[in-house]
């Protein structure tokens, strides 16, 4: 395993302060599973805020969570997985 390096942290890429969320990309959310529920939810939230498009994936019972707080999620897709 390595050691933090705070320098990693330099390289991110960081949004300008001036941007919008249609100049900052799209997102894929792969997630969760029937016994954890909130990681893979608040992610959506936050990555909702930042980019322009968010795609997510999880199991059929997170999706229907997802489902029900639309009026929330407005900024992206819920990609069913198939069966």
């Amino acid at each position: 395993m390595n050691e933090f390096d705070i320098n990693d942290l330099k390289k991110l890429y960081v949004p300008a302060l001036n941007s919008h969320k249609g100049e900052n990309g799209k997102l894929l959310i792969i997630g969760g599973s029937v016994l954890f529920h909130a990681a893979s939810l608040w992610s959506l939230q936050v990555a909702s805020r930042i980019v322009d498009m968010v795609f997510y994936s999880s199991v059929p019972q997170n999706n229907a969570l997802v489902e029900k707080e639309k009026a929330e999620f407005r900024n992206g897709i819920i990609v069913p997985r198939s069966r």
